[in-house]
């Protein structure tokens, strides 16, 4: 008998977007990049996301 496939993760993704409608693409030399092309968001895990919005307060958390 055949085992059942385990899914690869179980834990939600998110994306980070900005008061401008910008989403969250990285980090470079201390600074945070923001695209208005979503497709280049960096997908992260809510643990991965509290510093962001401490630092920005007027961004929000999308879950994807």
């Amino acid at each position: 008998m055949r085992t059942p496939k385990r899914p690869t993760s179980e834990r939600k993704e998110y994306i980070i977007v900005n008061q401008d409608g910008e989403a969250y693409i990285g980090m470079m030399y201390g600074s945070l990049f923001w695209s208005h092309n979503w497709k280049e968001a960096k997908v992260l895990y809510k643990e991965n996301t509290s510093r962001i919005l401490e630092h920005y307060p007027k961004t929000e958390i999308i879950e994807l």
